[in-house]
């Protein structure tokens, strides 16, 4: 797996936590496939990313890796808070467009200086990739609507009405249908019309 994680040091190379970024992603054929985000913890490495909005999806995010093998084509895209920057610093985000071949880790490194500046690494900056992460294959699941976002339309007996191809025999019917169609079998045998057999039995 080609894991694409990243990390962002102040001036002393020492970790900053809380910084925004967003990812996004593209196949090998420049395909749009999904759009992820996280957080630099407290070490500032980003391991694992979410589903963008993740605050849409509530208890139902699941931390994801993202495989360059599937996504070889990335934007990276920073969003580091205003006190983090050097005093009347324009920089309002920092943006690197990558593409990532091979089969070997990738990771991007921001340094926070007075002139920020990115790193690109091979190096597992981030640390080893849990064996228990999920990998995306290509972000598929990016393809369909979350169903923590649609929720389905309520069920009431004045939103369903039945119509007569919904109708589905039962077993009392079908022993039903039986009986009448034996009874109309024994009138032809006789010659007597149901409904003349009736009129005489009277």
């Amino acid at each position: 797996m080609a894991a694409i994680t990243c990390k962002v040091v102040d001036t002393y190379n020492i970790g900053v936590e809380g910084v925004q970024v967003i990812l996004d992603c593209r196949d090998r054929f420049y395909n749009h496939v999904g759009k992820l985000e996280s957080l630099t913890d407290a070490g500032g490495k980003i391991n694992f990313w979410y589903q963008f909005p993740a605050s849409c999806y509530g208890s139902g995010l699941e931390p994801q890796v993202v495989d360059a093998t599937d996504i070889p084509r990335v934007s990276l895209t920073f969003y580091p808070h205003p006190r983090l920057m050097a005093p009347h610093a324009p920089w309002v985000s920092i943006r690197a467009d990558l593409y990532l071949p091979g089969v070997a880790g990738h990771s991007v490194v921001l340094h926070l200086e007075d002139t920020p500046r990115l790193e690109y690494t091979t190096d597992p900056v981030s640390g080893p990739i849990s064996p228990l992460a999920v990998d995306t294959q290509a972000l598929d699941i990016l393809r369909t609507p979350s169903p923590f976002l649609l929720s389905p339309p309520p069920l009431t007996i004045s939103s369903y009405e039945s119509s007569d191809d919904d109708y589905e025999p039962t077993i009392d019917d079908e022993i039903d249908t039986e009986t009448r169609g034996h009874k109309r079998k024994l009138d032809v045998e006789s010659g007597q019309s149901p409904r003349a057999r009736r009129q005489r039995t009277e």
